[in-house]
């Protein structure tokens, strides 16, 4: 059985410029059974990519990263399902180029009581594309 594979199956990369928002998303993406990944150190989000190889990314969309088309396209070409995440404010504000990308937005509700609900479901209304 191949170890690498198995590790990519259960990875989630998170960027957040916010280490506290990063942990906190990282906790609950944990409390579902998945491992949480993130840049260590000096390491670019693309790098993390190439070393953790992930199912999922998961984007802050109030980082700067979160619209940066280099990081958007790796993550695309490595397989990695996009998601960028915040207020709809700010999924809607880098709507032009998450849209090229596929990237679904998950806006967050207010009350983080409903956060488990959201993370369990799997392509209903929570979740929506970024369209133009």
């Amino acid at each position: 059985m191949n170890r690498y594979a198995d590790r990519r199956a259960n990875a989630v990369a998170i960027v957040a410029s916010d280490a506290l928002l990063a942990a906190l998303i990282g906790a609950a993406v944990e409390l579902y059974g998945y491992r949480a990944e993130f840049p260590r150190g000096d390491e670019t989000p693309v790098d993390t990519l190439r070393r953790v190889r992930p199912t999922y990314l998961l984007v802050d969309a109030d980082d700067p990263r979160a619209a940066d088309e280099t990081l958007l396209g790796r993550a695309r070409m490595s397989g990695a399902r996009l998601f960028v995440f915040g207020t709809a404010e700010a999924t809607q504000r880098i709507q032009p180029v998450a849209s090229r990308y596929d990237v679904l937005s998950i806006v967050l509700p207010r009350d983080l009581d409903a956060l488990p609900q959201i993370l369990t479901r799997r392509g209903d209304a929570t979740e929506s594309r970024v369209r133009d």
